[in-house]
């Protein structure tokens, strides 16, 4: 367990350093990334559209804060599921010349993601914090639990991913686009409710959306927790993470044939 556990805390390292220190700014990207996104959603949507939130008509910021509600999750998603399912080609090397627990690679790729996630969330929490909506105490508590659940759901996918981009290289070619199809699917730049009554009840059942709506709700609207939902959505994320882990462990040797 302490062999694994320092394993993972290495990888995760390793894929930090070869992301931002290798650049010229280094770790100061994790900043400058979720600002720049920021700045250019406010000057568009309060700018230009002069958007605002529904019930929120008197602050200026609130469709901004609301759109990255929705979207600083979204990039977790995004960077989560596309770092994962590379993984195991990426790390190639490593796996063939240790004898290390191969399902340990998709899951540090996943936690070096939370990284930008948490800077995000600051972010977004500054804003909130100078503006005319209030932070509920309930965000201390309850982020955790929905990064945590949100970390075993996309490793899950990770491995069902890294196990199909072994055999098929064109996953990780199309990934991107399958993304950015699922992003404009999701209703993260606008409210659900301006989908049609239909598309709006298969909607609901998108987890992507459900996953980003557990920040959005938390943030902005202090709806109750419901922990039902979480508890459905937590058991759905195991389900997903447990038969991942056991097809890539158990398939483990044809795997590192292939890489």
């Amino acid at each position: 367990m302490n062999k694994n556990f320092l394993l993972l805390k290495n990888l995760i390292f390793f894929n930090l350093k070869e992301k931002y220190f290798g650049s010229y700014f280094g770790i100061l990207w994790l900043f400058i990334s979720p600002m720049i996104m920021m700045f250019l959603f406010t000057f568009i949507f309060l700018f230009v559209f002069q958007t605002r939130l529904p019930g929120f008509e008197s602050d200026k910021f609130s469709f901004t804060i609301w759109l990255l509600s929705g979207y600083v999750p979204w990039l977790f998603i995004s960077e989560s599921i596309s770092n994962s399912a590379n993984s195991l080609s990426t790390n190639a090397v490593l796996l063939k010349n240790l004898n290390i627990k191969i399902s340990l690679v998709p899951l540090a790729s996943v936690i070096s993601s939370i990284v930008p996630l948490f800077i995000g969330l600051i972010i977004i929490l500054t804003l909130i914090f100078f503006s005319t909506l209030t932070i509920s105490y309930q965000v201390f508590f309850f982020i955790p639990i929905y990064i945590t659940i949100g970390t075993i759901l996309f490793t899950g996918i990770g491995y069902y991913l890294s196990f199909l981009n072994t055999f098929i290289n064109d996953i990780s070619i199309a990934l991107p686009q399958i993304l950015l199809i699922i992003l404009f699917a999701s209703p993260i730049f606008y409210p659900i409710d301006v989908y049609p009554e239909t598309v709006r009840g298969i909607l609901k059942y998108n987890p992507i959306y459900i996953y980003c709506e557990f920040f959005r709700d938390l943030l902005i609207y202090k709806k109750s927790v419901n922990l039902l939902k979480i508890s459905f959505f937590s058991l759905f994320s195991f389900s997903i993470f447990i038969s991942g882990s056991i097809i890539i462990n158990r398939y483990k040797t044809i795997l590192l044939s292939r890489l």
